[in-house]
């Protein structure tokens, strides 16, 4: 059974070091934000460094130029296939007479201008007068 003398222990302790233990977790707390702001300070300032670094660079210039010429690339056989299309619309085009060119595309008949989407409390009409709440209706008859 030592736990007692173990109590005794500890009691005697913050009775004599108490106020010094107070004053330590003050300065450690305040100190706290200005420690970690400089250490992450530093380590921005570290990675900021190694990103600048020439050797660093060097390997990053050389895959940017790689990347840069796969995009020319692509562009080039973009423009190439857009080029081949607009010939072959234009070919389509001298072939048609001008009364077929002239004519406007329409909707279907079952298209209309009214947006895609409905809400849930419009009745499905479209507008606003398909929601109609009984408990704001006026009553027949003046009442």
């Amino acid at each position: 059974m030592q736990h007692p003398k173990l109590f005794v222990l500890a009691g005697e302790l913050l009775q004599q070091y108490g106020w010094h233990l107070v004053a330590l977790a003050t300065v450690v707390l305040m100190l706290k934000k200005p420690v970690l702001d400089a250490v992450y300070e530093q380590s921005e300032k570290a990675a900021l460094k190694a990103a600048k670094s020439p050797e660093r660079v060097r390997v990053l210039e050389v895959e940017r130029q790689r990347v840069r010429v796969e995009q020319q690339e692509r562009l080039a056989k973009a423009a190439e296939e857009q080029a081949k299309l607009a010939a072959k619309k234009k070919a389509e085009d001298v072939g048609k007479s001008r009364s077929e060119r002239s004519v406007k595309k329409t909707r279907g008949p079952d298209s209309s201008r009214a947006p895609s989407y409905s809400f849930p409390l419009d009745g499905g009409g479209g507008g606003g007068g398909g929601y109609k709440p009984s408990g704001f209706t006026k009553k027949r008859g003046g009442g």
